[in-house]
């Protein structure tokens, strides 16, 4: 390069710039330092212009390497020689070249533009802050460079922009959530540690209030945990924990409900520090939101119900899931019995790209049970049979990422043992930003609604739009279908819990429970045929609290009629191709069944359910060829009396008709 082309550079810098020894570059820089302090001294700031654009556009966009590692050197000592009051007209100047250098392919003048910006970065203190988002983003990239030499070079640098962004109370955290949602997911292991280094320190900044936009990033945090390295899950648990704690401290300005099931699904992870550390956030967020995290109950019950069964080397999971267990039975009041009538009209929330995708097949689980409200306001219907029967209908959530959920059929598997691909808990998808927060839709209009908006229709109000009923703040049907599958699961403990949940329940809610006691009647009697005896009284127990429930005294009469919803073909001894009727009505008054005496159990005057229950398990003792009747028929009946008489009050149980 002639000199005459790098004026206004003397022929001595631009050959010390361009030489190929680091201490003749270094004597060539100090002497373009003093010459720059000399131009500031007479303020000749056009002339110092001129020599930046020299430097960038002769220097630092040369296609020799050595030329480009002059010119970063040359950029950082006229900074120098700036100084802070007069290196702001000059800085974007100086810094975006810089900037570029950081995409260069030689390693060495990686290295170099991380010097450089090292040097300008510390005379202009805060005010190189406006090239935050491209300075992060190169360190970002750099912090996973393969060479060694420009990670630690980068490393510098990231240390004084920590210091730079502690020093400013304007730092724009919006934007850098931006940065590092986007980035986030990355599967390297240096940028994960810079990630989670960005992370910690801003938590430790009193001035920033990162804890407000934890949900932004918290489900990638979570992934990072799952990282095999030692240091980075180390790094990681302890940033999650600071996080938790500064929650814990600023707790009214915290989006719990943008978090709930992004926790929920790391509470199924097969990892067991993400799935202990997700639930010691789940735990907290109970005690912390309180009722608000009420909406989200069944798909935290989801993630809970398998944990209980935990033991040996998952033990310390399965007690902070039976802490989140027992605090979420305790967010439901009897206040909430009142929204009985919204479960006639409320769908539950579909599995969509917006919320929680429930496990299906994991420890021999079938698909989440759908309910959906009967059309006669009675009671609502599940999809469901009996062992051995036809095809069970039941809707198969699909990943987060994927398209809305479709319907499938499965046959009913109690008896078959869950193969190992069963047991396997599909790949869950990832939720996204703010999509993945939302709170499930837990009500619709009706029909008349959508056709008289607008419309005139009749039956409307003066504005022709009719009543909706308010949002139910516990979405019974949704909770409903997690327990009736989690029936069946492989682990006894567990299908015990669902059962202490359907009692809870009841005790709670009776009204809401009692209405969908058509629903719940078929798989409770399923129960009776599990082989832990355990199960089975305890089934007894929760068909002995339906039977005996006083609920419908406060429910409308139309309400009430007991009905136990089936698709299931029932064979019978007559005929063994004829169908049982969907609906079986037992009248109010019961007598004899040829020529034998029936028990006659009336706690209240509309509860027909124990009648019910006993025709049904006639059924079931002549349908299983008596099998069942020799095996544990009178183990049933002896328990099913003294859950009977345990359950209803006093003078409930007459004697034997005459």
């Amino acid at each position: 390069m002639a000199a005459q082309d790098s004026s206004p550079l003397p022929t001595s810098i631009v050959r010390g710039l361009t030489d190929k020894l680091v201490e003749r570059r270094k004597g060539a820089a100090l002497e373009l330092e003093r010459m720059v302090k000399d131009l500031v001294m007479i303020n000749d700031y056009s002339q110092i212009k001129q020599v930046v654009s020299v430097l960038v556009h002769d220097f630092t966009l040369s296609s020799s390497a050595n030329t480009r590692k002059g010119g970063l050197v040359g950029l950082a000592a006229t900074a120098i020689a700036l100084g802070r009051p007069s290196i702001g007209m000059h800085l974007p100047e100086l810094v975006q070249p810089v900037l570029t250098c950081f995409d260069d392919p030689d390693a060495r003048v990686r290295y170099y533009a991380c010097e450089s910006l090292y040097n300008i970065s510390k005379v202009a203190r805060g005010a190189v802050l406006v090239f935050f988002n491209s300075a992060f983003d190169g360190l970002c990239k750099l912090s996973s460079d393969s060479d060694s030499n420009v990670r630690y070079g980068a490393e510098l640098l990231d240390r004084l922009m920590k210091d730079i962004v502690s020093e400013n109370p304007h730092f724009d955290i919006d934007n850098f959530i931006i940065l590092l949602r986007d980035r986030i997911y990355t599967q390297d292991a240096f940028a994960r540690q810079f990630l989670v280094t960005w992370i910690s320190f801003l938590d430790s900044v009193p001035d920033i209030h990162i804890h407000e936009h934890v949900p932004e990033f918290i489900d990638g945090l979570f992934c990072i945990l799952g990282d095999q390295r030692k240091e980075i899950r180390r790094m990681t648990e302890d940033a999650l924990g600071e996080l938790l704690r500064e929650i814990e401290r600023h707790s009214s300005s915290v989006r719990f409900e943008a978090m709930a099931n992004i926790l929920a699904v790391h509470c199924q992870s097969e990892d067991k520090c993400i799935q202990f550390t997700a639930l010691t956030w789940m735990k907290t967020f109970l005690s912390l939101a309180q009722r608000s995290m009420m909406v989200f109950t069944s798909n935290i019950l989801v993630s809970i119900l398998p944990c209980v069964a935990y033991d040996n080397d998952k033990t310390h999971i399965r007690d902070v899931a039976v802490s989140v267990n027992d605090r979420l039975k305790k967010l439901i009041t009897p206040e909430d019995d009142e929204d009985f009538l919204t479960d006639q009209t409320a769908t539950p929330p579909t599995t969509s790209s917006d919320t929680l995708v429930v496990p299906s097949q994991r420890h021999g689980v079938p698909p989440t049970t759908t309910i959906t409200p009967s059309p006669n306001s009675q009671q609502s219907q599940v999809t469901m049979g009996h062992t051995g029967s036809a095809p069970l209908t039941t809707s198969t959530p699909a990943p987060l990422s994927s398209s809305p959920t479709s319907t499938t059929t499965t046959s009913d598997t109690q008896d078959t043992p869950p193969t190992s691909k069963q047991q396997d808990s599909p790949k869950l998808g990832r939720p996204i930003g703010k999509q993945a927060s939302q709170s499930p839709n837990l009500s619709r209009k009706s029909d008349t609604d959508q056709e008289g908006v607008g419309g005139g229709g009749e039956g409307k109000g003066e504005e022709g739009v009719a009543p909706q009923l308010p949002e139910p703040r516990l979405h019974l049907l949704a909770v409903l279908g997690v327990l009736i599958p989690h029936m069946k699961f492989t682990l006894p403990e567990t299908r015990m819990e669902t059962l202490r949940w359907l009692m809870w329940l009841h005790q709670q809610l009776p009204k809401r429970v009692y209405l969908q006691a058509g629903n719940l009647f078929p798989a409770l009697l399923e129960m009776l045929t599990d082989l832990n005896d355990r199960v089975v009284c305890m089934a007894l127990h929760a068909i002995a609290i339906l039977s005996t429930s006083r609920a419908c005294l406060d429910l409308p009469p139309s309400l009430t009629t007991p009905t136990i919803h089936e698709t299931t073909p029932t064979k019978t001894k007559s005929s063994s191709h004829s169908k049982s009727p969907a609906t079986h009505s037992i009248p109010a008054a019961t007598g004899s069944d040829g020529g034998q005496k029936v028990m006659r159990l009336t706690p209240c005057p509309s509860n027909n359910y124990f009648r019910l229950f006993i025709v049904e398990l006639l059924k079931m003792f002549d349908r299983d060829n008596r099998i069942l009747l020799d095996r544990k028929g009178n183990f049933i009946v002896r328990r099913a009396g003294v859950c009977s008489r345990h359950s209803t009050a006093a003078g409930a149980t007459t004697p034997w008709p005459p």
